[in-house]
């Protein structure tokens, strides 16, 4: 069919069928599209997955060959030193008064040193007398508790696992007069953690579990990673109530520890505090040298302090 000016038009019907074929033809290339797009989520998907399984695979293989590695290098120590424990070159000294300590034995440190020097030689580069000694030291909290205190650099009087109370207050009162400390001076520290852990809980997490802030003194930063990391050479969680009392006795610790810095600031402000002539004096040099928060609200502290005094003392 020709138009008035002599071009060829199309009848409509062989129109229509083009219209059709031509719409199908977009509608199957849409949905190819639509299934290569979905095919390509899917196998991203499923390969995301199976690289997530191979490094999983490997993390815990090398996890569990480390731990062997370690195993084996104990065993080897023993068997080289022809000893069943590393605890045979140590001494338990001391008494339940003064408190128990530790001391390697006579010649240890040449033994030590010996078997160092064999280790490298057979291909042990990261074996040194430090690292013996750490695992002497491991051996000793965990084999006398009775030593944890003194080996961590805590005071004369123990662990806080020795001291007993009807409530975590009660104990941590018994726990610090056992190292010698003041009435005065324990009732103001005790108003301070009461401010700080909202009244003896020892799981509190500042923020309501959002902050940085944990425990009793709401440890933070690099105090938090420091209680943190003890907490896990005791085999412990930091929200145990021994080893919050233990770490806190290493701090006020003048020399601190392998675990824990030394943290009344000035140092002099030390026996400031062992020697306050009143809760209120002892709860206020506490919270400026050892606390030192953002907003104080002193009259609290204060408060619990003389709350303490008058329910614990004598």
């Amino acid at each position: 069919m020709k138009t008035e000016n002599g071009m060829n038009r199309q009848p409509p019907e062989e129109r229509a069928k083009d219209l059709g074929r031509y719409a199908k033809a977009r509608m199957k290339k849409t949905i190819k599209g639509r299934i290569g797009i979905k095919t390509r989520i899917i196998l991203s998907t499923i390969l995301i997955l199976i690289l997530i399984f191979i490094l999983l695979f490997f993390s815990f293989t090398t996890f569990d060959l480390q731990k062997q590695h370690a195993k084996g290098m104990a065993q080897t120590i023993y068997d080289e030193l022809e000893v069943e424990s590393l605890t045979d070159f140590i001494e338990i000294k001391g008494d339940d008064k003064e408190g128990f300590y530790y001391d390697f034995v006579e010649g240890a440190d040449e033994k030590l040193a010996e078997l160092v020097k064999k280790l490298k030689r057979e291909g042990s580069k990261s074996i040194t007398l430090d690292l013996l000694k750490k695992m002497i030291k491991a051996e000793v909290v965990n084999q006398f508790p009775l030593l944890k205190g003194s080996v961590s650099g805590g005071g004369s009087g123990g662990s806080a696992s020795g001291y007993t109370g009807d409530t975590i207050a009660e104990k941590t009162w018994n726990f610090l007069i056992g190292q010698g400390f003041s009435e005065i001076a324990v009732a103001g520290l005790m108003g301070n953690i009461h401010q700080e852990s909202g009244g003896f809980n020892p799981a509190i997490v500042e923020n309501g579990g959002s902050g940085e802030g944990i425990g009793l003194i709401q440890w933070s930063y690099g105090r938090r990673t420091q209680l943190e990391n003890y907490a896990i050479a005791m085999g412990k969680h930091w929200t145990d109530v021994d080893v919050q009392l233990d770490f806190l006795l290493m701090e006020m610790t003048p020399g601190g520890s392998q675990y824990a810095s030394f943290q009344f600031i000035p140092a002099s402000s030390y026996e400031q505090w062992k020697n306050a002539s009143s809760p209120e004096e002892a709860a206020r040099i506490f919270s400026e040298a050892f606390e030192r928060p953002g907003t104080p609200m002193m009259e609290n502290r204060i408060h619990w302090a003389n709350v303490y005094y008058e329910q614990f003392q004598g």
